[in-house]
């Protein structure tokens, strides 16, 4: 799956992904996220090119948005992406993946 998805990125098919989601997944996180604390801090886990942590920060310029695949070229093409660095982009497994040490808390 995670050569599948580097091809995606590759190809360009990672917009699709986008594109297809980004209807209801922005509605959803319109309505999580509005009136947040100012210190929210956020997971993207399986981001792909990062469009939902971007989207995360477009609605709460305040927040911490870490996100996470395991596809390195999503990864890489996230960072593409987000020339301003609005996100900390992470190549790693979601079923493995921690927070650093010193920052558990994502609440």
């Amino acid at each position: 799956t995670v050569a599948l998805y580097n091809g995606w990125a590759v190809d360009g098919r990672d917009v699709v992904m986008e594109v297809s989601n980004e209807g209801p997944v922005s509605e959803y996180l319109e309505s999580a996220v509005e009136g947040s604390p100012a210190a929210l801090k956020a997971v993207d886990l399986g981001c792909g090119n990062g469009w939902a942590a971007r989207k995360i920060v477009d609605i709460a310029p305040q927040a911490e948005v870490v996100a996470v695949d395991a596809a390195a070229g999503m990864v890489e093409r996230a960072h593409t992406i987000d020339e301003e660095g609005v996100a900390d982009y992470v190549v790693g497994d979601v079923e493995s993946w921690a927070p650093p040490e010193g920052n558990k808390s994502l609440d």
